[in-house]
């Protein structure tokens, strides 16, 4: 498992639909028109995770719950 947390003003994400239509689409490849937004959030951190299978999920959880309780601690708004 591999994290990356990152203080932003807003964040989005944004995905092919249906993602299931687009399985060999290039992580570079501009997003077709039928892109949805499925995500967003102002100002706080934002945490890109990455998972290699064997990685259990209660992982992903305890990261997720460790850097809310950091930021709940010791955020201050992004500039």
């Amino acid at each position: 498992m591999r994290a990356v947390v990152q203080r932003v003003s807003s964040a989005s994400v944004t995905v092919p639909a249906p993602l299931s239509g687009n399985p060999s689409l290039p992580p570079t490849a501009p997003l077709p028109p039928d892109a949805e937004t499925t995500g967003q959030i102002g100002p706080g951190l934002l945490v890109l995770l990455g998972f290699h299978p064997p990685t259990p999920e209660a992982d992903g959880q305890w990261l997720a719950e460790s850097s809310c309780a950091c930021a709940s601690s010791k955020m201050r708004p992004a500039r």
